[in-house]
């Protein structure tokens, strides 16, 4: 569509529609598809399920940006893009949680309850693919910097800090499959912050690994 989302759920309803287009009834589009994990009391929420012929295909998102300072008008309407995104911080975290994405279709393939899914990950923040990262940081295992490779077992780093705020919630994650980090161009618009990537990860069925 050469353009970029406002926000996640706006990310998350346009891929829904043109899925809907794509699978012209055969299938169900089901937005945040509530899972529970045995042993565990929250319900944790899937972006996309699709359902066809009776398997499911989870697709997780993710979508963090800096704000944007442009003239330029959104969807050829008079809406200025002036400050309409939001500028996302922790990038600790937000790294985090692309690999736990990734972790948690694996689990749903794993146990059969998936059949193969997906991940993507859209920002303007350059950080997320070419910052150089510190060896020595708590969440340098789940970097996702351009030709990271993810394969096995993926720690925090934790020498210095054992009770960092980082680890509230959050777990070590082995990882099932190897999965290389490669970023595509999305969309540009010119502008500071204009340059918007997108990592696309896919999670293959429990008999395809590579």
């Amino acid at each position: 569509k050469q353009r970029f989302f406002v926000s996640e759920a706006d990310f998350q309803h346009s891929l829904a529609i043109e899925l809907h287009k794509i699978f012209n009834d055969t299938a169900q589009i089901i937005l945040e598809f509530p899972i529970k994990k045995p042993g565990e009391q929250r319900i944790i929420h899937i972006d996309i399920m699709i359902i066809k012929d009776s398997d499911f295909y989870p697709i997780e998102l993710k979508y963090k940006t800096r704000p944007i300072k442009s003239e330029k008008l959104y969807e050829n309407t008079k809406i200025p893009v002036s400050d309409l995104l939001a500028d996302h911080k922790g990038n600790d975290d937000n790294c985090y949680h692309v690999w736990a994405d990734i972790n948690r279709i694996e689990w749903l393939i794993d146990k059969g309850y998936a059949k193969s899914g997906v991940c993507i990950f859209i920002s303007n923040n350059k950080s997320f693919w070419c910052a150089k990262s510190n060896p020595n940081s708590m969440a340098y295992a789940f970097r996702t910097t351009e030709g990271e490779k993810a394969s096995g077992w993926h720690k925090w780093n934790v020498k210095n800090d054992t009770n960092s705020k980082h680890l509230k919630d959050k777990t070590d994650l082995f990882m099932q499959n190897a999965y290389n980090f490669q970023w595509k161009d999305f969309c540009d618009t010119g502008d500071k912050y204009g340059q918007f990537k997108s990592l696309f990860i896919e999670i293959p069925p429990k008999n395809k690994k590579d």
